[in-house]
């Protein structure tokens, strides 16, 4: 029975196999995705150099999966064919796992293998196989090009092969098995480091093979201790081995470069063949001495190391500066820095302080009396460093001098030893404002006030509710949540959203049974179809998760030692993941995948519960006569019940993992890309507008003349020197900032003051006045509060001035108020009193702050430096020359020229000729100042009310980023707002880039909000997706329509026809007008913030507003398409296109209409004339009555002049084009009422969706704010309606107007749900907290009762409603 069951496990196996690879190869996309599969099919296309800590293996495998592609569009689908049948092996070995596990079950104790055990084995093994091959988490990495596929098939790999070792441990041959494991382990680092987690669960598997249990108390003690050996192999290897083998051979590196002068990397070399040979004659020397154990460890340490060794292609390709080059590792000291992923930062693990607490001072300040203000050295330092912060050395290959530099950087602040705590979960500072909803707060803090020695103070969430985050947070939403949603089901493909009570509004997990669902996701009843219809909202009645738990008890009561072993694989790669990331709130996006070996080990128990399940029935034929018989089909039951669980997760999963016909994501990069002009650097800032344009240049060779640029990349020292290079066809990125002023040093730079770098007596001075008073002033301030008691405050410079400010602006409030009181006579009254004590008590503040001494004549001298620094800083700065001084080593003179400020190097002047009128000399100016931040002295960037760049217009012309047609709009300079004090890495290279580009090149931006961060946002040109800097200025007010834009030029684009000689390609949208072709929540989200269809209704506007010939039939035509191409049944609406393609509509109609008056008028005008009549028909500003007037009109004189005999041919041909724009205007605002009335019923049923909550418990301000936004949404899109095209009645669906659609939403019966559902939960005491979370609909209920006209019996509810008397103060203290 062995022998045949051994040759049906091979068939079964590979059957499996066969059906996983082929529903993946049926449903992986056919292209690049989204996220980091288009930096991975880049990279291993031309073997480039992918983010940290790299992938080798990955990438040299994909490469030659690639060579297989007939053509450089089918290099992904290769890459993603790679990943579908690596994954097709994982769910192979997994088989095989579960069938070995299973049959050790059966026999255990020497017992019979019989047939319908064989079935069950079998049958166990297809369950738990296929049951993972069609969970969510699993089947997303299978079919796209990332690593997560291959290292789970690594993960399977080692497992199933210790379990090979295993069956064969007592041979003498059995720690080939241990060797080939450790190889695979070492070549897995190449492709993720997750692999490694298995290594626990691999020695419990030889620990329990080869030890046996003589007494429960020692077997424990034993387990324990190779639990912990288990954990110090991991920590070797992760710890030691692979960091620290590369560390050795930079130190190497480093010596015979800098000591010996060899090239760079001979000294790595010289390691490595040192190693190598040490290793080998390690294991020649064990071997001979036949040292078993030293032997294996030397072994498994060398093909570890051989393993590893695929990192050597990293250093080898980053030589060769390709021109993806990620933290360019060509040296061992930047491939430990990647290994190490140095650029992610830091999160503690086991000791560290909470998100709130005050770190230590990293500045001392220099204090000095007052009157040595001016004798003090002029090169003393106003900030020492204290010291008080972690740092580390990095070594710099200085490429000046081709030597090793040491470059001491900032690694971490450090903690008061009060403020450090065990474990701690809430640690991220800059995610602070998302750990609200876990900390109870008290006046915007947390509860816990904190001191230390140093005097330093700051408040902390409590204990309890640090574990309660990890708990309900790490665990429940960012593991448990993920968990459930492969076992028991999804609510949605949305990112997650919770409310105050934790119910999940989206992204939770669902099961299918509506009173559980109802617990944890709020109402299931009448839900939105956009919910509804989300494809990834897949319900499997917990059926994957029972069987899993049968498994999981089944296996603990009959062989807990393999019991162990699963479950380790469980914890380490599931929930230690979890304690390792620290995860903070708010990640941009869903981290499952990262998970997916704890869902592979819970696979397991969910296959074993066929076994339970057969255990159960068989009992049931225990007594029978043919009980063999009855035990196979006992058996055949059990896997079919078992067979439930993969055909369910297969059914319900399949419609959200199906990307065939999927090519959004490489269409993104093409539209990005082919808007921008020729020879134009683009910049971007994240993964999804950088990614899929590399993989269209690298891959398929689009406009490889533009140069890709990450802005959020700069502050890597390696990045600036790889845009410094040549790539592709692209040139050069003209930084002029030299490397040793960006690499590893001014991480930060200071906006400095004039008057803080001015280097004279006068400047020094008042600088360090002000120091002093700013940081060291204290002041006691005596006054009467507004009950007349005495009250001291002690009082810091900053605290003080800013309450000085605080009393006079309440003066200037108040005493207007009451003054209005006084005049119109009345009494007074509560509210009059409080008013006047307010005012008494602000007085009294301002007179004590006046009448200190101290702070008057520390505040004249402060008022003393302010203006200096305006009087010079008042002319305006070429950025040019800021960059200059920010460069220099030497001092500069700063002068007065012309109203500008101008910077003059050693032997620079201006000659009399130039000099203007307001010529002055103001002084020397120091090339470095002293760093506020760490103490240390460092280059500035000199502070200005505004910097500019000149404008060279035919350069600009010439490159091609402006036309010569435009050359009379262009501006002489282009101003640069700069409004922060301190200065990222990547915002000053940016800076320098703006002012030494010379417009020899067009800079192109993929966000416009990165014009507005960068200060230029009122010269963008909008190019179709890409933003272009023009010199022509087109002034920003809001929105999101910024910049000029050439809509003859965009029109072709997105209506999809090419132009002959452009380089400029038509805009694709991935086949998503196919409603078969899954658009999931990441797709919209970048839709949306591409602006892919609000662009469409953006340029239509243009046409419109323009109405040359032909503009109103483009218009039309644009909007059409962009429905077309991006339909809203496929592609969910978003408010902003919305109201663009509504506004749009209206628009097109609204000129029709006024053709068609125009018409009218014309022919009114003529036929009056004729007729010898007067025309009395004024336009009174309804477009509309307007029209219909004159249309009455003409008619009349039309019968007039038939009457009379007139020749009337020339006005009766007015009115038929009058009738044909009047036919037009009609059809276009049904267009718009019916696209409006679409919207308002998709909203719609949020809106009610939303009312479904409305109980005291359930109506959370989460759901309040959803509720109002939808609400609100509607009511913009009626008030448009009826603003632009008098369309409320047909859009509202009022009574009597005819229905646009079926299932029109009626505003009027909306309206009443709404006010009902408030009244409801609104409370009755004004004071009652919850009332402030009522107030914006109460609000929004007064402007509808206002503004729109709802029928009498909602004007009714709205009247009953805001007359409760708790509503009512509720209203006068709002509008008060």
């Amino acid at each position: 029975m062995i022998k045949q069951f051994k040759l049906w496990n091979n068939i079964a196996g590979w059957a499996v196999f066969a059906v996983a690879t082929i529903s993946y190869l049926l449903t992986m996309e056919p292209t690049t995705s989204l996220w980091d599969c288009s930096e991975f099919i880049a990279t291993s296309y031309k073997l480039e150099v992918g983010h940290p800590p790299g992938a080798p293996l990955f990438m040299m495998l994909a490469r030659i999966a690639s060579l297989l592609a007939p053509s450089p569009e089918y290099v992904p689908m290769m890459i993603n064919a790679m990943n579908s049948v690596a994954s097709g092996f994982c769910i192979l070995f997994l088989f095989w796992t579960i069938t070995h596990l299973s049959r050790r079950l059966f026999m255990r104790n020497d017992e019979e293998f019989t047939v319908e055990r064989a079935m069950l084995t079998l049958g166990a093994g297809v369950v738990g196989a296929l049951s993972y091959a069609y969970t969510d988490t699993f089947w997303f990495s299978a079919v796209e090009g990332e690593v997560y596929a291959l290292s789970s098939m690594f993960t399977a790999l080692v497992v199933w092969l210790m379990l090979k070792w295993e069956e064969n441990a007592d041979r003498a041959t059995s720690m080939r098995w241990i060797i080939l494991i450790a190889y695979l382990m070492g070549l897995s680092i190449g492709v993720h480091i997750l692999n490694l987690l298995t290594i626990p669960a691999l020695v419990m598997i030889y620990f329990f093979r080869r030890y046996d249990m003589r007494s429960p108390k020692e077997y424990f003690i034993k387990i324990c201790v190779a639990l912990l050996l288990s954990l110090l192999i991991l920590g070797v290897i992760n710890g030691l081995i692979i960091p620290y083998t590369v560390a050795a051979g930079a130190a190497v590196d480093t010596f015979v470069v800098n000591s010996l002068g060899m090239p760079v990397n001979s000294g790595m070399l010289l390691f490595i063949a040192a190693v190598s040979a040490a290793l080998g004659y390690l294991v020649l020397f064990t071997h001979r001495r036949k040292m078993r154990l030293l032997n294996s460890i030397v072994l498994v340490i060398t093909v570890i190391l051989i393993g590893f060794a695929s990192y050597a292609s990293v250093t080898i390709r980053a030589m060769a500066n390709p021109p993806m080059n990620s933290n360019n590792p060509s040296t061992p000291h930047m491939l430990l820095s990647m290994l190490n992923r140095d650029q992610y930062g830091n999160r503690p693990l086991l000791w560290g302080p909470y998100y709130s607490a005050q770190p230590l001072t990293t500045v001392d300040y220099n204090y000095y009396p007052a009157a040595d203000y001016i004798d003090f050295a002029a090169d003393a330092d106003d900030y020492v460093p204290t010291e008080t912060v972690d740092t580390k050395a990095m070594m710099w290959l200085n490429p000046e001098t081709n030597e090793y530099e040491e470059r001491v950087i900032f690694d971490n602040y450090q903690y008061p030893s009060e403020a450090m705590h065990f474990m701690p979960r809430m640690w991220n500072y800059a995610r602070r404002d998302n750990y609200g909803s876990w900390v109870a707060m008290r006046d915007g803090h947390p509860t816990v006030e904190r001191t230390s020695r140093e005097g330093l103070a700051w408040w902390e969430p409590t204990r309890g509710e640090d574990v309660a985050y990890f708990m309900g947070y790490q665990m429940g939403d960012m593991f448990w949540r993920y968990f459930l949603w492969n076992f028991v089901g999804r609510q949605d493909d949305v990112q997650l959203q919770k409310d105050e009570n934790g119910t999940y509004l989206h992204g939770g997990w669902l099961s299918g049974v509506e009173f559980i669902d109802e617990l944890f996701c709020g109402p299931q009843d009448n839900l939105p179809a956009d919910m509804a219809r989300n494809r990834a909202r897949n319900t499997y009645f917990f059926l994957p998760l029972l069987l899993g738990l049968m498994g999981l008890i089944y296996q603990l009561n009959r062989d807990w030692r393999n019991w162990i072993v699963v479950m380790l694989l469980f914890v380490m790669m599931g929930i230690a993941l979890v304690v390792y990331f620290n995860t903070s709130p708010n990640e941009p996006r869903e981290r499952d995948y990262v998970y997916a070996g704890a869902f592979y080990a819970f696979s397991i128990w969910l296959g074993l519960g066929v076994l339970a399940i057969g255990d159960m029935l068989s009992l049931l034929v225990a007594k029978a006569k043919n009980r063999s018989r009855m035990l196979l089909y006992t058996a055949a039951v059990s896997v079919a019940l078992g067979m439930s669980v993969p055909v369910v997760l297969a059914a319900e999963n399949w419609d959200d993992h199906d990307r065939s016909g999927r090519y959004m994501a490489r269409d993104l990069g093409w539209n990005y890309l082919q808007t921008a002009p020729h020879n134009a650097i683009i910049i971007n800032y994240g993964d999804n507008d950088t990614f899929p344009l590399w993989y269209c240049q690298e891959v398929e060779g689009v406009r490889k003349d533009v140069r890709v640029m990450n802005s959020s990349y700069l502050g890597g020292e390696w990045y600036v020197d790889e845009m410094k290079l040549a790539a592709n066809d692209a040139p050069a990125v003209p930084f002029t900032i030299p490397s040793t002023k960006y690499s590893f040093v001014n991480d930060w730079t200071l906006v400095a003051n004039v008057v803080d770098v001015l280097d004279t007596s006068e400047a020094r001075m008042l600088s360090r006045a002000k120091r002093y008073i700013e940081n060291s002033g204290l002041y006691t301030i005596n006054f009467k509060d507004a009950n007349g008691r005495t009250q001291t405050l002690s009082l810091t410079y900053a605290k003080c001035s800013s309450l000085l400010s605080d009393c006079a602006k309440s003066i200037d409030e108040i005493e207007p108020l009451l003054q209005s009181y006084i005049d119109e006579g009345s009494e007074p009254d509560k509210h009059f009193m409080e008013l006047y004590a307010q005012l008494d008590e602000a007085y009294n503040l301002y007179d004590a702050i006046v009448s200190n001494k101290t702070f008057i004549e520390d505040y004249a001298l402060i008022d003393r430096y302010y203006a200096l620094n305006d009087s010079i800083t008042a002319a305006e700065l070429n950025l040019t020359d800021a960059i200059r001084l920010f460069v220099s080593d030497e001092p500069m003179t700063l002068v007065i020229n012309d109203g500008r400020m101008c910077l003059l190097a050693e032997g620079e002047k201006i000659t009399p000729e130039q000099q203007s009128e307001d010529y002055r000399m103001v002084g020397k100016l120091r090339p470095t100042m002293d760093s506020y931040i760490d103490g240390a002295e460092v280059d500035y960037l000199l502070g200005a009310s505004r910097y500019y760049i000149d404008v060279d217009k035919d350069a600009a012309i010439a490159a091609g980023i402006v036309s010569e047609e435009e050359r009379d709009i262009m501006v002489d300079k282009v101003y640069i707002d700069i409004d922060k004090s301190v200065l990222s890495k990547d915002h000053l290279l940016m800076l320098d880039l703006f002012a030494n580009f010379a417009w020899q090149r067009p800079l192109s931006f993929t966000q416009s909000h990165l014009m507005q961060d960068y200060g230029i946002v009122d010269y963008a040109r909008f190019d179709g997706y890409c933003y272009t800097f023009v010199p022509i200025e087109t002034a920003y007010s809001r929105g999101a329509d910024v910049g000029m834009m050439n809509i003859d030029a965009l029109y072709p684009l997105f209506m999809g026809q090419s132009v002959e000689g452009s380089i400029h390609q038509p805009l694709r949208y991935g086949n998503l007008a196919d409603e078969d072709v899954y658009v999931d929540y990441f797709y919209r989200y970048n839709l949306s913030a591409s602006r892919a269809r609000d662009n469409f209704a953006r340029v239509a506007l243009g046409f419109a507003r323009r109405n040359h010939d032909g503009d109103l039939a483009k218009a039309e035509a644009l909007l059409d398409r962009g429905q077309q191409v991006l339909p809203p049944s496929n592609v969910e609406y978003t408010h902003s296109s919305a109201v663009g393609y509504v506004r749009g509509y209206y628009a097109i109609a609204m000129q029709h209409l006024y053709n068609a008056t125009l018409f009218v008028e014309e022919a009114v005008a003529q036929l009056s004339t004729r007729l010898d009549v007067e025309n009395n028909i004024a336009d009174e500003g309804d477009a509309f009555a307007y029209f219909y007037a004159l249309s009455d009109r003409a008619e009349e004189l039309v019968a007039t002049a038939e009457h009379r005999g007139v020749d009337i041919a020339e006005e009766l041909r007015l009115l038929s084009y009058s009738d044909e724009e009047y036919v037009l205007a009609e059809d276009i605002f049904e267009k718009g009422d019916i696209y409006a009335a679409k919207y308002i019923k998709s909203r719609g049923e949020w809106v009610d969706h939303y009312l479904q909550f409305a109980t005291r418990e359930a109506f959370t301000p989460t759901i309040s704010e959803n509720l109002y936004n939808a609400a609100q949404d509607i009511i913009d899109i009626l008030n448009m309606s009826e603003s632009m095209a008098g369309s409320y009645a047909a859009v509202a669906d009022m009574e009597g107007s005819s229905p646009l659609m079926p299932g029109q939403l009626s505003f009027d019966a909306l309206v009443g749900r709404y006010v009902d559902a408030i009244s409801r939960v609104t409370p009755t005491d004004v004071t009652d907290p919850r009332m402030d979370i009522m107030l914006a609909h109460i609000g929004l209920f007064v402007d509808v009762y206002e503004t729109m006209p709802v029928r009498e019996s909602v004007m009714r509810q709205i009247e009953e409603f805001c007359s409760r008397k708790e509503v009512s103060d509720a209203l006068y203290a709002m509008y008060e």
